[in-house]
């Protein structure tokens, strides 16, 4: 039942995935199909894979990372191409309504003008620098130049400046964000972000890639320290310890003449597949591997604070509340330790 139970639950954030899925495709075959609003489809798309992302990031459960491969392998068009969806999505003047008729309608043109500060940008349409002709190679051999001078444009008036209350602005910020564009799209206004906003965009990205960089490289750690331990219990046995007690973790393998495939990690993606890995060789138990996670998704939260725009906005409060429940879940277990195996009879997952 309980299994039954955790299926249907996997299946209804399935379907959530599915969702964004069908989507991202409607608007992905407008973009190939009708390149009168590639752009509207492309800046979609980057909002759907922004809001995917988020909320797989917000799931507590098992195996979000098999969910989230699926929905990456059903995409058509492939996972490098997520990021720069959503960081041309996430570009104020790219994503303005009012432009896109003066954009090119390619995703690897606008990811190129993404690395234009957005004050070029603005002067780079007005001026007639970017139009809908632009392409790739004519954005990257203008990195380190403007691609129009601020004297050539039309003079503008300048209408003031945006000021936020400083407590909780990032979640504010955000909460309005969407709001504001509409309203400069609808008036023909610009609006040139100062360099915190820009700051922000960069942290929340990296936000993300540390967390996930942090628990992959501890898993990968825990992974081959327990599984090395159980190797030289093996050698022991076999009176093979003295001679390859300080070999290589491949030597040992080798050694006892067990097949490489099932311990090499070196092909893993996720720590979800470095842990089926460690279950499958009969070692502590799941248990116990939650216990670690919750862990190192304290010391990835560490690494990861130094992003504080993005910090501010998921809340840290969350983070913390999230690692409590995680230690509070593996507290109610009967198992007391969690140090290294030392009973041979562990290693079950394993025909000798």
């Amino acid at each position: 039942m309980k299994k039954c139970k955790l299926n249907l639950e996997l299946m209804s954030y399935q379907d959530v995935f599915d969702d964004y899925g069908a989507k991202i495709q409607q608007n992905h075959e407008q973009q190939i199909n009708a390149q009168g609003i590639a752009v509207g489809s492309i800046i979609a798309i980057g909002k759907l894979l922004k809001e995917a992302r988020d909320y797989k990031d917000s799931l507590n459960v098992k195996n979000k990372s098999k969910l989230w491969s699926k929905f990456e392998n059903g995409l058509t068009f492939s996972k490098g191409h997520i990021s720069k969806y959503i960081k041309i999505s996430d570009n104020s003047v790219l994503s303005n309504k009012v432009h896109y008729s003066k954009l090119p309608p390619s995703v690897f043109t606008l990811y190129e003008l993404t690395h234009h500060d957005q004050e070029t940008l603005v002067n780079g349409i007005r001026s007639g620098a970017i139009t809908a002709n632009l392409n790739r190679s004519d954005v990257a051999s203008k990195k380190e130049k403007k691609l129009a001078s601020p004297s050539s444009t039309t003079p503008q008036v300048e209408l003031g400046k945006l000021r936020i209350a400083k407590d909780h602005w990032v979640a504010n910020y955000h909460g309005f964000k969407s709001e504001l564009n509409g309203l400069l799209s609808k008036y023909n206004v610009t609006l040139v972000e100062a360099s915190v906003p820009k700051k922000m965009v960069n942290d929340e990205d990296r936000y993300y890639k540390t967390i996930t960089k942090v628990i992959f490289r501890e898993a990968k750690k825990f992974y081959l320290r327990e599984v090395t331990t159980l190797l030289d219990i093996k050698l022991k046995e076999r009176n093979l310890l003295k001679s390859y007690g300080k070999s290589s973790f491949k030597k040992k393998v080798d050694a006892l003449k067990f097949p490489i495939d099932e311990f090499d990690v070196s092909n893993c993606a996720t720590d979800d597949e470095i842990k089926q890995k460690y279950l499958s060789h009969g070692l502590d138990g799941e248990v116990a591997w939650n216990h670690y996670w919750s862990d190192w998704y304290a010391l990835a939260m560490d690494e990861a604070s130094k992003y504080e725009y993005a910090l501010a906005r998921r809340g840290e409060e969350d983070d913390i509340q999230y690692i409590k429940n995680a230690i509070e879940k593996t507290s109610k277990s009967k198992v007391t330790s969690f140090t290294p195996v030392k009973k041979s009879d562990k290693f079950t997952g394993i025909k000798f």
